[in-house]
């Protein structure tokens, strides 16, 4: 109450998006259409499937 808004933002230095919903951010990934079908998903309830990992977490 009183709190921002659980909307999706990007993070342009790791080129992907995200959102906090209940204190926890969940990562969305790249692609925009993507990100948006993950956020109502996780808004809806339902666990998104991961994005694909990105090269730095590789290493």
């Amino acid at each position: 109450m009183g709190g921002r808004p659980d909307k999706p933002w990007y993070r342009a230095s790791r080129n992907e998006g995200y959102v906090k919903i209940d204190g926890i951010q969940h990562r969305l990934g790249p692609d925009k259409a993507e990100a948006e079908c993950a956020f109502h998903l996780l808004m809806a309830g339902e666990e998104p499937h991961p994005p694909e990992p990105t090269t730095r977490e590789w290493l």
